[in-house]
């Protein structure tokens, strides 16, 4: 999409949910993509990476030992879109460029 619908940004600026602006490198998502495409048999682009990164790099589990999560979490979702712009050659040449 090229811009976010009105709804989902009026929400977002709302306070509820808590949104959290956190970087991953493009090896942890990449490294990321690796274990989905393992465990889902679904391969995604590096974008959807990134967002799975938080999960499968401990980056969750970081943010709840700061005190930025709460402890327990309530159910985490994911949202898993995008994998029309890559393919296995490409993920491949991502893997030997990043040295993965």
């Amino acid at each position: 999409a090229k811009t976010v619908c009105q709804r989902a940004f009026e929400y977002s600026r709302s306070g509820e949910p808590k949104i959290i602006s956190e970087l991953v490198t493009d090896q942890q998502a990449l490294t990321a993509i690796n274990t989905f495409l393992d465990e889902e048999r679904v391969l995604v682009e590096m974008a959807c990476g990134a967002a799975l990164a938080a999960v499968y790099s401990g980056l969750i589990r970081r943010l709840q030992e700061q005190g930025r999560l709460p402890t327990p979490l309530r159910p985490l979702l994911v949202i898993v879109c995008g994998g029309s712009s890559i393919n296995t050659g490409e993920l491949s040449a991502l893997k030997e460029k990043l040295h993965i």
